[in-house]
């Protein structure tokens, strides 16, 4: 198991820069890790946890983005808590908004729906929103369930 003192200790550093560099070698180490669906979905949930400690707009894509490569790399797509990232949705920009609306999505958890439905009406995220809908209802309508 990737330790989570070594995340902790990703998080440590003051500096945004290193830390912006920090997280993306900590990503690709762990994009390729061999690690199970529990210790992804841990990890996943530490970083999304972390994001209500950054207003710095670099630091949070790259959080959301180590979490989609992670999720991806590893095949494992809910079982998250997204339940901490919601307060924050509305203030993010386009960009981490679309990741957490694919988050969303992926879930297949239908409490989600009306919060990816707020995003029809916003021209920079209509697709997807659109997108994140999609996945969200096929995924609640197969009772999709990964591993994890």
């Amino acid at each position: 198991m990737y330790s989570k003192e070594n995340l902790e200790a990703v998080f440590l550093e003051k500096d945004l820069g290193k830390l912006d560099m920090a997280l993306s070698a900590i990503g690709d180490e762990l994009e390729y890790a061999n690690i199970t669906s529990d210790e992804v979905v841990s990890i996943v949930n530490y970083f999304f946890s972390r994001i209500k400690d950054y207003s710095n707009k670099t630091i949070v894509e790259n959080i959301l983005h180590i979490s989609l490569q992670i999720m991806t790399a590893q095949k494992v797509f809910c079982g998250f808590n997204l339940d901490v990232i919601l307060p924050h949705l509305y203030s993010m920009d386009v960009e981490c908004s679309s990741y957490v609306l694919t988050f969303l999505g992926f879930s297949g958890d239908l409490k989600y729906e009306k919060v990816i439905e707020n995003f029809l009406q916003n021209s920079a995220l209509k697709k997807e929103a659109e997108e994140a809908l999609s996945e969200l209802r096929y995924r609640a309508k197969r009772n999709y369930t990964a591993p994890h």
